[in-house]
């Protein structure tokens, strides 16, 4: 069973029906990243997600920074940032966002990491994606540049080559807008946009970090500030499954009904419905329920098959066993369901080009150039010239 750590909103009813069926635990402030704000209700935002223009995340960031200023380094604060800043004459957008990447990535400042929860940011200079991009957003907007969280979703992880089973990693990154121009501030360096992608508003990224502060309570068997800490979460952004799956099995080991319940609404939400659907299919088969744990397996199946990552590994399994006609069909899916992906068509381009169908791959190269500005075209163009010499060469 994994937790969920952040390295259509659902209706609102839905998410307070369920809590209010839950036994009552005290809040406990202290724990959280932000005590400052950890009793604010923040207004929900409607779709199209926008980012909140009080109490939100990046102001919340910015005091805790201030706060904290002895632990950091002496111009960690974003006020200190501007200053540093304005110094130089005039400076334009694009000339802060470039120097905001500088300081953000000096490892000498910072050292940004996956393994670390939220705390780490502000007590050791160092932190997860979300932290990175909390900080980001924070100095960027006291620079007075619009910067949003983003919700993305990587290629899955195979452990290995014949594995079913696969990871889909969801993180947090952030950009920035300068010059009409939205840069990209990513602790992992991907870029591509796929279908999981998608703006996180301020709220929704502030129940990820109350996400990740429950999962380490969690994991420290403190199972009071995890509880209260997980509701706090879901009610921030009540349609990640994930944050739900990490509640339920909060309440797994006392109640089976309400563990049962959580999962139910897990799985029905929209983003890491596939850890939800795992950890719920290993709750039941714990529980001996086979016909239960079945139902959710086939379910689980279901989700894999029409998923993007996982089809284009079917296509490339397909093209190594000989079969380029039926990675040709697994690549269209894959494109079917993640249309705004470059890689996919260049993929697919590939196949055709393998083929001889030269006039088909090309046509789809422009497509996918059109969707990345040309950002995986180099990379594919390297990688199809290393692909001629090796095949040159025999």
């Amino acid at each position: 069973i994994s937790l969920v750590s952040a390295c259509a909103t659902a209706p609102r009813n839905l998410t307070e029906v369920r809590l209010n069926q839950l036994p009552t635990v005290p809040p406990v402030p202290e724990r959280t990243l932000f005590p400052e704000v950890n009793t604010h209700i923040v207004d929900v935002v409607e779709s199209p997600v926008e980012p909140s223009n009080s109490a939100n995340i990046s102001q919340d960031n910015a005091a805790l920074l201030r706060l904290h200023e002895q632990r950091l380094t002496p111009n960690a604060t974003p006020t200190r940032l501007r200053t540093t800043l304005n110094q130089t004459v005039s400076p334009s957008d694009r000339l802060r966002v470039i120097r905001l990447r500088q300081y953000l990535y000096n490892t000498t400042e910072f050292e940004w990491t996956y393994s670390l929860f939220s705390n780490g940011s502000s007590t050791e200079r160092t932190g997860s994606c979300i932290e990175f991009s909390a900080f980001v957003i924070a100095h960027a907007r006291e620079l007075g540049l619009e910067a949003e969280f983003v919700y993305v979703e990587q290629p899955p992880i195979w452990t290995n080559a014949g594995a079913e089973e696969w990871l889909s990693i969801h993180h947090i990154a952030a950009r920035v807008k300068a010059d009409g121009q939205w840069f990209d501030f990513d602790i992992t360096g991907y870029r591509e946009q796929t279908r999981q992608s998608h703006r996180l508003s301020d709220q929704e990224a502030y129940g990820l970090l109350i996400g990740n502060e429950a999962a380490r309570a969690l994991i420290e068997r403190d199972m009071i500030h995890a509880d209260a800490l997980a509701r706090e979460s879901v009610r921030h952004f009540p349609s990640h499954a994930g944050l739900w799956s990490n509640l339920a099995l909060i309440h797994a080991e006392r109640s089976e009904r309400d563990a049962r319940l959580l999962f139910g609404v897990s799985i029905n939400q929209t983003y890491a419905r596939e850890v939800a659907l795992s950890n719920y299919e290993q709750f039941l088969k714990q529980r001996d329920d086979r016909e239960g744990a079945q139902l959710i397996e086939r379910q689980l199946a279901e989700y894999r098959s029409s998923h993007p990552y996982y089809l284009r590994r079917q296509a490339s399994e397909a093209l190594i066993s000989g079969r380029p006609h039926l990675a040709v069909e697994r690549l269209e899916q894959a494109i079917e369901a993640a249309p705004n992906a470059a890689t996919l068509y260049y993929a697919l381009a590939a196949v055709h080009d393998f083929l001889g169908e030269t006039e088909q791959s090309n046509e789809l190269k422009r497509t996918a150039h059109s969707i990345d500005s040309g950002q995986s075209s180099n990379i594919f163009d390297r990688k199809q010239r290393a692909l001629a010499t090796l095949f040159n060469n025999d």
